[in-house]
């Protein structure tokens, strides 16, 4: 792989092997049965979790290790943090699997306004990914105008979202990237909570590496709402934040030969993508193998 691709946005990564791995993860383990470094009351849907939740095994916990880069005391944290705020979003059904008839049997609205995409292989059910092996996490505001909807149901899409996109490994090892879409953005599609509700999950509660935010045609107005969100960002992410404003054409180009991002995995949503992206059939394809 070319390291200038992997390397492209500044992250650090980390070279494992299987002794690393099982270190870490012994470690861990370790940290979060102490009850100096969390008390039995902060962490005790994680226990629950640890002992109903298929979804706190090993497996699980090395996302949030490479999440942190095998910084074992951050991974300790987000881990708890996770549980905890599982457990607010989708509250007795939060140890259930998460699938679209279990923990997110209460979702089909939210899901099928497509909000947040994953760029996925409508067919295949395939991941696309840049071309260091990221996922890409497709956003487009204007698909909530005019919409009625529960914002904690919306957020427990992002969710689903998100959590199929970890399903890959090596995305897990190498994180996201966002391609913010907010051309026909308008206070119709403004959500100023509901965009808050998704930044702190990515941030500081799911397993994911947020590598960087690709934010494509903003209208003129949309620095004011981008000042208020941005400070939720954090300063490393904010770093990362590229704004492209630049005729569609220049856009698809620099995305594509700066960034390789080509065109092909560009949902056609955006003007000039050449990727016909299914999301609707997507959610049927992954209900139907039980996700």
């Amino acid at each position: 792989m070319d390291q200038t691709a992997l390397h492209r946005y500044g992250q650090a990564f980390v070279q494992e092997t299987p002794e690393l791995k099982h270190s870490k993860l012994q470690e861990l383990s370790e940290l979060l049965s102490s009850d100096t470094f969390s008390t039995p009351e902060k962490k005790k849907h994680y226990i629950t979790a640890s002992t109903y939740s298929h979804e706190c095994n090993d497996w699980s916990k090395l996302k949030f290790l490479r999440c942190e880069c095998f910084r074992v005391e951050d991974a300790a944290k987000r881990i708890i943090n996770y549980w905890n705020k599982r457990v607010e979003l989708f509250g007795e059904k939060a140890f259930q699997p998460m699938t679209q008839s279990m923990a997110c049997s209460d979702d089909a609205h939210a899901l099928r306004i497509n909000y947040v995409m994953p760029v996925v292989d409508s067919r295949t059910g395939d991941i696309i990914k840049d071309d260091a092996g990221r996922g890409i996490l497709y956003i487009e505001p204007y698909r909530l105008t005019d919409q009625v909807y529960d914002r904690t149901s919306m957020t427990r899409a992002t969710w689903y979202s998100i959590h199929a996109l970890l399903e890959d490994e090596e995305i897990q090892k190498k994180g996201i990237i966002v391609v913010f879409y907010p051309r026909n953005f308008s206070k119709y599609s403004s959500d100023r909570i509901l965009s808050k509700n998704n930044i702190t999950s990515m941030r500081s509660y799911l397993p994911v590496k947020l590598e960087a935010i690709h934010c494509c045609h903003p209208p003129y107005f949309f620095e004011f709402f981008y000042a208020l969100l941005s400070t939720l960002l954090g300063e490393r992410l904010r770093k990362r934040v590229i704004i492209h404003s630049e005729s569609d054409e220049e856009v698809l180009q620099t995305l594509e030969q700066t960034y390789g991002i080509v065109r092909g995995k560009i949902p056609d949503f955006m003007q000039g993508g050449g990727l016909t992206l299914d999301y609707r059939g997507w959610l049927e394809l992954r209900k139907n193998q039980g996700k």
